[in-house]
């Protein structure tokens, strides 16, 4: 279940990149020095849309949990740095690293293309 879950969570995250918030991320990016925003814009939405979609089917579920891992981590770090820069607050990132992170060390699930590493 919580493979699911934060599946669709990166999946929504992705998105968002990429369609509603383009330009304010692309904004973000140049702010911390990723020029051009917005190439790093689509190149972070499609690794998190990749990443969210591995999860959710449940296909090479601990490389996508690693990569998940290591999104949150920068998000977080981001986001002690840049408070107004996320939407999401603090809680719900790190909520979203342990999730995260507990898929990495854990069996994917019964309803999974893979098996664990």
């Amino acid at each position: 279940m919580l493979r699911l879950v934060i599946g669709f969570i990166f999946i929504d995250f992705g998105w968002s990149k990429v369609t509603r918030q383009r330009a304010q991320k692309a904004v973000f990016f140049e702010s911390i020095n990723l020029k051009p925003g917005v190439l790093f814009v689509w190149i972070v939405g499609i690794i998190e849309i990749l990443a969210g979609l591995s999860l959710l089917a449940g296909f090479m579920t601990q490389i996508g949990a690693l990569i998940s891992s290591i999104i949150l981590l920068i998000s977080l770090f981001l986001k002690k740095k840049h408070p107004d820069s996320f939407e999401s607050s603090f809680g719900y990132l790190f909520l979203c690293l342990i999730i995260a992170l507990s898929l990495l060390v854990s069996h994917p699930g019964f309803y999974s293309i893979d098996l664990g590493l």
